[in-house]
């Protein structure tokens, strides 16, 4: 059993590896069960839920603002520095791009199918 504690991820969105800063958060998605109660607890359904990436990057010149901001049927790659890698496919940009000029960060948000290890 290794010691080493995931701390850098590398994510790659169709094939490009983007300049991305720490603080990238995956959420798997899959199936979420919310509890059915009254008067007690009586089970649980189930929803299906997407997976959720945001993250940060660096702005770079050639940074493809456009091509990600348009990013929809996307194939993104979520690589933990200790060897697992997940894949979300069918992924879109979920949310608006934020770019700011003082710290040269772009903030994204992609959601798509339920997160799978590779």
């Amino acid at each position: 059993m290794s010691a080493k504690i995931a701390g850098i991820a590398r994510i790659k969105v169709d094939g490009a590896l983007l300049a991305s800063m720490p603080g990238a958060e995956l959420d798997l998605g899959g199936v979420e069960r919310p509890e059915v109660t009254g008067h007690r607890v009586y089970g649980f359904t189930e929803k299906i839920m997407p997976s959720v990436l945001t993250c940060t990057i660096a702005w770079k010149f050639e940074t493809p603002i456009e091509a990600l901001r348009n990013l929809t049927e996307g194939l993104i790659l979520f690589e933990a520095d200790i060897g697992v890698t997940y894949k979300i496919s069918n992924a879109w940009c979920s949310a608006t791009v934020k770019v700011k000029d003082e710290s040269g960060e772009i903030t994204l948000e992609f959601k798509g199918d339920a997160a799978k290890q590779q």
